[in-house]
C-alpha cells in the first residue's frame, strides 16, 4: 500500500479547509484520532444485521471527512461518518472486517494521539538493530 501519495493528498486538502479554524493542536493532515484510557487504539469490529461486519474507529477530531477519504482510498472499501452525542467526536464506520489494515494506516498517517506503543514494536526494532 502506498500511504505516502494519499496521505499528502489529505494533508494538503485539510491543511487549506482548516486554516482560520480554531481546533486544539490538530496534526499537519487536519485530524486526529485520540486513545482510549487504557492507551489503546479505538478501533473495533461491529456486527450488523445480516452478518455485514463494520470496523469503527471512535474519538476522531478536526477533519473527520478527509480521514474517511483517505482511508477508503487506501483501503478500497467504503465508509460513513457518524458524530457523537458530545458533537465534539466522530466516529469513522469503514465497510468490512480492517482492522489491522485501519491501524496500520493510522500510524503511516501520524494522527494517533494518546496510544501506547506497541511492545512488540520495540522487539521488532531492536532485532533489525
Amino acid at each position: 500500500l502506498k500511504y505516502c501519495s494519499v496521505a499528502r493528498r489529505a494533508m494538503a486538502s485539510t491543511a487549506a479547509a482548516e486554516k482560520g479554524v480554531g481546533t486544539a493542536k490538530l496534526p499537519p493532515c487536519g485530524f486526529s484520532v485520540s486513545g482510549g484510557k487504557k492507551g489503546n487504539v479505538p478501533v473495533k469490529v461491529e456486527k450488523r444485521p445480516k452478518g455485514k461486519k463494520v470496523t469503527l474507529i471512535a474519538n476522531v477530531q478536526g477533519s473527520a471527512k478527509s480521514l474517511l477519504s483517505a482511508l477508503s482510498t487506501l483501503l478500497g472499501c467504503g465508509g460513513t461518518l457518524r458524530q457523537e452525542s458530545s458533537g465534539q467526536h466522530w466516529t469513522v464506520e469503514i465497510q468490512g472486517d480492517q482492522v489491522e489494515r485501519v491501524n496500520t494506516a493510522l500510524k503511516q498517517l501520524g494522527c494517533l494521539k494518546g496510544v501506547k506503543k506497541d511492545p512488540g514494536d520495540s522487539d521488532k526494532q531492536k532485532k533489525r538493530a
